[in-house]
């Protein structure tokens, strides 16, 4: 490296944290940060009931204290998912706020407008209001025995972590979607939490998948300067 590249390189060195597409390059990186913990949230709550299938000694001899950890264990964990799904929101909200361009931002409040009005979204988002400002959801396990082709003599268990109807009227003064929501999804009077959490995180990764796509094409230019920039770098540190 000669005398030119060193001056060049430091002051590429110098100018890089402080430079407007690192600055957007990172903020993609913390939000992607926000979106794995979502994901891994989602796993572990979803992942009682397939974990617990498989243990028939326990869906068979399980005592109450033995429920009640598995209950509250579930909402432990349902409870973190909420958290990171209103941190998911707030990240996201956060980054539009600063890269947004004036179609972009269209086409956002568009897409968010139809995201909000599912009703699986109006519920879980009310069902976080109502976990942190009032009471945390009364789980109770349902199992029940499926036959398994081609005999009928062959079953398996499905177990679901519910919330009964009764239970959740008293939790929170439902919206008409939420509300909607519990009447679709309530199956003899109860509501499969784990169905909850697929549902919202199914529409949720649609909508992030969305928005990082756009926003990146909103910014294409930052992401070129930051590709231009690191590569140069890159170069001048290899002479």
């Amino acid at each position: 490296m000669n005398e030119q590249e060193r001056t060049r390189w430091v002051e590429l060195a110098q100018q890089d944290p402080a430079a407007l597409s690192t600055r957007f390059v990172l903020d993609l990186n913390w939000l992607d940060a926000a979106r794995y913990v979502f994901d891994r949230n989602c796993a572990e709550a979803i992942q009682i009931p397939d974990a617990v299938e498989t243990n028939v000694e326990f869906i068979i001899k399980a005592n109450r204290r033995q429920e009640e950890a598995l209950h509250r264990e579930f909402v432990r964990r349902f409870h973190n998912y909420v958290a990171s799904a209103k941190t998911m929101v707030d990240n996201t909200r956060a980054v539009r706020t600063r890269w947004e361009t004036q179609e972009f931002c269209q086409q956002c409040d568009e897409r968010i407008e139809d995201t909000r009005r599912k009703p699986v979204v109006r519920f879980l988002q009310e069902m976080r209001n109502a976990m942190h400002h009032s009471q945390l959801p009364q789980i109770h396990r349902v199992t029940t025995f499926q036959p398994v082709p081609p005999g009928p003599n062959t079953v398996v268990p499905r177990l679901r972590l519910m919330v009964s109807t009764s239970a959740l009227a008293a939790m929170h003064d439902w919206s008409r979607l939420a509300r909607a929501y519990i009447d679709e999804s309530a199956d003899q009077y109860n509501v499969d939490m784990t169905v909850v959490v697929k549902g919202y995180h199914a529409v949720a990764d649609a909508l992030h998948e969305w928005f990082i796509t756009e926003v990146k094409k909103a910014r294409r230019g930052l992401l070129d300067d930051f590709d231009a920039r690191r590569s140069e770098l890159a170069r001048l540190s290899s002479q």
